[in-house]
């Protein structure tokens, strides 16, 4: 049995469908589903120390089962948003702690 080379240029029966029923349903993207600008990755590097007592506070918030579980990444979200409601004062006595 011989292939047929596949032409990439024209357009599969899949897709030819799906646009169809796209079109007939008119389907509209919420916009809270969609981000106004992409997340981009930023790196740090931490001590051990504040590796531990980064998973320590995610392990403490997850036992309190107040929220679904959080990973540190939400963690790290949360105490951004958090640092724009503080006073800078408090915000530096924390820097000045963690050292």
């Amino acid at each position: 049995m011989s292939r047929n080379k596949i032409d990439f240029n024209q357009k599969s029966k899949l897709s030819t469908l799906l646009d169809n029923e796209n079109s007939e349903k008119n389907i509209n993207i919420h916009p809270s589903f969609t981000r106004s600008q992409p997340a981009r990755v930023k790196s740090f590097r931490l001590r051990e120390v504040d590796i531990q007592n980064m998973n320590n506070t995610v392990e403490r918030i997850n036992m309190g089962g107040k929220i679904q579980p959080i990973h540190s990444g939400d963690l790290i979200k949360g105490l951004l948003l958090m640092g724009t409601q503080m006073s800078e004062d408090k915000i530096v006595n924390f820097i000045k702690m963690s050292y």
